[in-house]
């Protein structure tokens, strides 16, 4: 076996240089994350979360380029070639259920701190990367601040400008979607979310566990109006907050696609089933709303809308006897939310009136409009 040398000599506080045979490096950092440079010009990142197995190492320089992670097939960079990603086609579903539902180890779920925070809470609850970290890292890590504490604005900031450098980092795309769409700004969304589908990545990837682990991040998610729910921030959570927004610009069928992926894999139910319940009324796609709505009941306000939905595409199709069961089954319970409970009395008095029975219509929107006078048209069916 032949005779090797190596040492190590500690320089200061994070700075260790290392001795070899035929080479010498410096190293800098600490626990979680190092940064060397050698004399042969090879330059190697590395990270990892302590006490978790996830992992990531960037090697470049030298005779060799390589990069590897335990976690994903994700990086912190990618090179310029990711800039000819395309669109998600009608099989963007099918990769994102795969994509959701790959098995992987995930660490016990740490506590974390409610959002927003201040500023200067936020800088100490986001770990700082090394000195001499990829400028795609300090770009992150300052929107993540900045997000933490509200400020969407200079979250957006951060990110369009790592992103216009085609620096971007499926994390990136998915916090400048959700600032974006924070800043009202829903049109623009659709690309990055286009891009992280498209990528087939895992979220949380190695950098969202770096730097928002102790910081509780959601995507805010409208399924009807008055009616909000916080979505994970993950593939499945980007996949829904993408068909909200092709819904609102009118790319229905788009939407569909996408959440019937999550439901065929068994994510995000019963989420995507009231999301495709609702799809596919406002649609008027009956048959598809009474499929996906078989055999629910009332057990929580997303399972009671569900069921109004039902209601209200059976009634559409004429089967009002089946329609007014449904609806009963959504109002059982008046510990449902207001907004639920009047979607449900809207859809029968909706009924009442096809049946020939407007003293029974009259009721129920009465009963919506003493509540909230401006829901649908509740008003103009009073005659007021």
């Amino acid at each position: 076996m032949p005779w090797s040398f190596r040492k190590s000599i500690t320089l200061g506080p994070g700075i260790r240089l290392n001795l070899g045979k035929k080479s010498a490096s410096i190293s800098v950092g600490g626990t979680g994350y190092r940064y060397n440079v050698s004399t042969t010009g090879r330059r190697t990142t590395s990270i990892n979360i302590p006490g978790t197995g996830i992992s990531y190492k960037d090697s470049s320089g030298g005779s060799t380029r390589s990069r590897s992670t335990s976690r994903s097939r994700s990086t912190t960079g990618r090179s310029s070639t990711s800039s000819s990603r395309t669109k998600p086609t009608a099989k963007a579903k099918n990769t994102t259920a795969r994509t959701a539902a790959r098995p992987r180890k995930t660490p016990a779920a740490p506590s974390r701190t409610p959002l927003p925070v201040s500023r200067a809470q936020a800088e100490i609850l986001v770990p700082k990367p090394g000195f001499m970290a990829p400028g795609i890292e300090e770009s992150f890590r300052k929107a993540v601040v900045a997000a933490a504490a509200g400020d969407w604005a200079d979250a957006a900031r951060h990110l369009e400008d790592t992103t216009a450098n085609d620096r971007r980092n499926d994390a990136d795309d998915l916090l400048l979607a959700c600032a974006l769409v924070r800043l009202g700004r829903e049109t623009e969304a659709i690309g990055p979310l286009e891009r992280l589908i498209a990528s087939e990545t895992d979220l949380p990837d190695t950098l969202m566990q770096c730097y928002m682990e102790k910081l509780d991040f959601h995507i805010d998610f409208r399924l009807v109006p008055g009616i909000d729910t916080l979505l994970p921030f993950d593939n499945a959570g980007a996949a829904l907050l993408l068909a909200e927004l092709y819904q609102r610009t009118g790319r229905i069928d788009a939407a569909a696609d996408l959440v019937e992926g999550l439901a065929e894999a068994g994510l995000a139910d019963p989420l995507a089933r009231v999301a495709l319940a609702e799809l596919y009324a406002s649609a008027g796609r009956w048959d598809d709303a009474i499929r996906v709505t078989e055999g629910v009941t009332n057990t929580s306000d997303l399972s009671a809308l569900t069921l109004s939905y039902r209601g209200a595409a059976l009634g559409a199709l004429g089967r009002f006897d089946e329609s007014l069961v449904a609806l009963r089954e959504a109002l059982k319970s008046r510990s449902r939310s207001a907004p639920v409970l009047h979607s449900a009395r809207y859809h029968r008095g909706r009924v009442y009136e096809e049946m020939g029975q407007p003293g029974r219509a009259r009721q129920d929107y009465q009963a919506i409009y003493d509540q909230d006078p401006d829901f649908a048209d509740v008003k103009a069916r009073l005659g007021r």
